[in-house]
């Protein structure tokens, strides 16, 4: 049996779209790494967003091991401030619940 750590990206820059990074979240990447560094860890896994990858490098660094790009863990949608944020909200909720018609 295998063990999977889940890390949600680090602290990004308050901004629409695909957001870097803060300073912080430089900072909290390379803590989370230097905590990861003695687990084992096989694969590192991440979606191709701004604030992702450069979370997940430098655990995989830590670990010896490339970071493994998978579009499937993109956000389902991503607010990119071109329209209004209450229509972005109507319309993520539309998604939210067609999401989950399956479980009911």
């Amino acid at each position: 049996m295998g063990l999977v750590y889940l890390v949600q990206h680090a602290e990004k820059r308050s901004e629409p779209g695909d957001p870097a990074l803060t300073g912080r979240g430089e900072w909290q990447a390379a803590r989370t790494a230097l905590w990861l560094s003695g687990v084992g860890l096989c694969a590192v896994y991440s979606s191709p967003l701004r604030r992702a990858w450069p979370t997940a490098a430098p655990i995989a660094t830590a670990a010896g091991l490339e970071v493994r790009r998978d579009d499937r863990l993109r956000e389902r949608m991503n607010w990119a401030g071109a329209e209004p944020i209450e229509d972005f909200l109507a319309d993520w909720a539309v998604v939210d619940i067609a999401s989950t018609d399956h479980l009911s």
